[in-house]
Parts: C-alpha cells; sequence; structure tokens
C-alpha cells in the first residue's frame, strides 16, 4: 500500500494549491484521506492480475495507483481537467501502460463511446463515487449490454441502505439493484475518511453482477411496471397499477399472486415484483 502522507488532509491540501483547485461540491469533489478505507475497497473489489477495471471520479489518483498495481489495466474517467492532466503525470502511477484516463463527464460516456472500449472484455468497477451521480451511474452501468462483473464503490451511506433494503423499504433503486445484482454492505466509512469533509457518512457496496438467464422477465417491461408501482409511494400499489391496467385486471392479478389489497409498493421484494411482472 502507499505511504499514508500521500493521503493526508495536508498533501491533498498542497497538491489543491498546486493546481490551483478549489474542491467542487457540485462535482461531488471529495477526496479519500483513509488508507484503512482504501485497503477495505481494494480487498472488497478481488482484483486478479488479468482484471480490467473501471474508475470513475480518480481524484489525485490514491485509489488508481493501488488498481494500476493490481491488474492488467485501468480506464479512469474524470471530469475535471486539472486533475485528468495531474493523474497523467502522477508519479504515484508506477505502472503507467497499464493506464488509460479519460477527461469526460462519464453519464455522457456510460450512453456512448466508454461500451465500445469494454465490448467483448470483462471488467470491474472500483471507484468512490460523486454523490450526486450515483444512482444514475448504477443504473447505466447495471442496464448496459456489457455490464462489469462486479461493483465495488464507496456511495452515500443512506444510498447503500436503499440499495440492500428489504421488503417494506424498498425503492425503484433497490428493486434495479437487486434485480441485476446481488448487493451487499461491507463497511460504513465515517465522513471524516474524506476531504473537504461530506456532510454525510458513506459505506462502501459491492454489487455481484447476475448473468440474467432466458426466464427473467424483459427488463424494459419489467421496470415500466415497477416505476408505474411506485408513482405515488402514498397510494396503494393496486391504484398506482389500477392508473394503466384498469382496475379489473390488477384485481385479477393480486387475487392469482394471494397479495393484500392494502400492500404498498416498497412492501415487495424483487421475486414478489417477478411474479406481478409476469401476471400482466
Amino acid at each position: 500500500m502507499m505511504p499514508a502522507c500521500i493521503l493526508s488532509v495536508k498533501h491533498i491540501e498542497e497538491s489543491c494549491k498546486a493546481l490551483n483547485l478549489r474542491p467542487s461540491k457540485k462535482m461531488g469533489q471529495n477526496f479519500l484521506v483513509d488508507e484503512r478505507v482504501l485497503s477495505d475497497i481494494i480487498v472488497a473489489a478481488d482484483l486478479r492480475k488479468n482484471d480490467t477495471v473501471l474508475e470513475i471520479g480518480p481524484g489525485f489518483g490514491a485509489l488508481t495507483s493501488e488498481l494500476v498495481k493490481r491488474t492488467a489495466g485501468v480506464v479512469a474517467v474524470e471530469l475535471d481537467k486539472k486533475l485528468a492532466k495531474y493523474i497523467k503525470v502522477n508519479k504515484l502511477i508506477n505502472k503507467p501502460e497499464r493506464l488509460k484516463i479519460i477527461q469526460g463527464d462519464i453519464i455522457q460516456l456510460l450512453n456512448c463511446s466508454i461500451a465500445e472500449l469494454f465490448y467483448g472484455v470483462r471488467y470491474k468497477v472500483v471507484a468512490n463515487l460523486p454523490y450526486q451521480i450515483t444512482s444514475r451511474v448504477l443504473g447505466l452501468l447495471l442496464a448496459a449490454d456489457n455490464k462489469p462483473s462486479q461493483i465495488v464503490v464507496m456511495v452515500q451511506r443512506e444510498v447503500a441502505d436503499r440499495i440492500c433494503a428489504t421488503a417494506g423499504k424498498m425503492s425503484v433503486l433497490s428493486v434495479m439493484a437487486q434485480y441485476y445484482s446481488t448487493p451487499e454492505i461491507i463497511r460504513f466509512v465515517s465522513r471524516n475518511s474524506s476531504w473537504p469533509i461530506p456532510e454525510v457518512d458513506s459505506a462502501i457496496i459491492k454489487l455481484k453482477v447476475r448473468k440474467l438467464g432466458s426466464g427473467k422477465v424483459a427488463a424494459k417491461e419489467f421496470f415500466k411496471i415497477v416505476k408505474i408501482g411506485f408513482s405515488s409511494r402514498r397510494k396503494k400499489l393496486k391504484n398506482n397499477l389500477a392508473s394503466v391496467f384498469g382496475k379489473d385486471k390488477v384485481a385479477d392479478v393480486f387475487k392469482a399472486l394471494g397479495l393484500e389489497e392494502n400492500i404498498r409498493a416498497q412492501e415487495l421484494d424483487v421475486a414478489t415484483w417477478m411474479r406481478l411482472v409476469h401476471g400482466f
């Protein structure tokens, strides 16, 4: 593991000053300064020498350096032009030939060019994700034709809890994550492990992405109905669905599945959603 001083607040502050960079809250620039957390991310990623990794928001390259040491190649996407340039000349990267830096918006890239980069290649995602793009990035990765085999990311604790929620506390995000993968919380992370200190604590989560078999409901149709079900959380599920499918059809499906009339969308786990969607 790298020298602890590289992850110190002092080092990050000095680096920001040298680049004339003021950490942007809008861009989610909270840099990891805790070596134990970095080590736990690496362990959770279960990296192999032949792995290819996509890192999102590498910042000053602390995680990037460790990924490069342990894998065949890393593609790091950084929105900030100054940081993207910094990483290219960063002496922390001891195997620069294994690293490809892309300066750009990961949301746009996941929708187009970056997909081409990984076609035919199994890859993992390992990142300290900027908070404000977590849900969108996970949605794009999990729904992609060329899904990663595994995702290990640090996210807001609240988001981690939502992703790993059980029946009674489900949301569109948790249904999506659990439809495509098996998620788990590796550990919670204090807000003091990042600089500038964010307003909330974080968590490291691991999503083992499933290979969807032919028995799975088509994702497009599945999530169309799920989103209808969650369209008004205060309403009963049957009322949300009846606005599209009609009361009689919904009543028939509920009866066939043995669902209670008063049940709400957040009370269904993914398996029950699958059965419900099959009913329509």
